[in-house]
C-alpha cells in the first residue's frame, strides 16, 4: 500500500456508502475534521482507506476524527453521538431513533393496498399476531 494511504477501523457502516463522491463533486466519503489531513477514498463494511496529506503520518493506534459526507446513515447505526468541542467531549447524546427504521410495507397484507412507510412499533401495533411476524 502507498505510504500516503492508511487503513482505519471505520467503513460503510460508519461512513455513508449511498452517495458516490465523484458524482456529487466530493473527494471521498469523509474528511478529517481539520479538513486537510486525510480523505476516506475507499471502504468496505468495516474498514476505510484514507489518503493522507503530505507530511501527515499517524502511528498505528492513533485516533483520527472525521466528518462523514452523509450523516444520516452514520447516525442510524450509532447508539450515541459524542459532542466534541476543541478536542474535548462535552456531551454524549443517545440516538433516540436507533432501531426505529422505516419499513416499506407491500400490498398483500390485509389492509395495506400500497407501499406505506410505517415505523416498526406502528407496524407491530397494527399487525400484531399476523403470521409475517415472529
Amino acid at each position: 500500500m502507498d505510504e500516503r494511504m492508511s487503513i482505519i477501523d471505520a467503513g460503510s457502516k460508519t461512513f455513508s456508502g449511498d452517495i458516490i463522491p465523484e458524482c456529487v463533486g466530493l473527494a471521498g466519503y469523509g474528511v478529517t475534521t481539520d479538513g486537510s489531513n486525510g480523505v476516506v477514498v475507499r471502504m468496505n463494511e468495516e474498514h476505510g482507506i484514507v489518503r493522507l496529506a503530505p507530511g501527515f503520518a499517524p502511528e498505528v493506534g492513533d485516533k483520527m476524527a472525521f466528518f462523514p459526507n452523509h450523516v444520516c446513515t452514520a447516525v442510524n447505526l450509532s447508539d450515541e453521538l459524542l459532542v466534541v468541542r476543541e478536542g474535548i467531549v462535552q456531551h454524549i447524546w443517545p440516538v433516540a431513533a436507533r432501531g426505529r427504521n422505516v419499513l416499506e410495507i407491500m400490498s398483500g397484507i390485509r389492509g395495506v393496498s400500497r407501499k406505506a412507510p410505517l415505523l416498526m412499533h406502528e407496524l407491530k401495533q397494527r399487525y400484531n399476531g399476523h403470521k409475517c411476524y415472529n
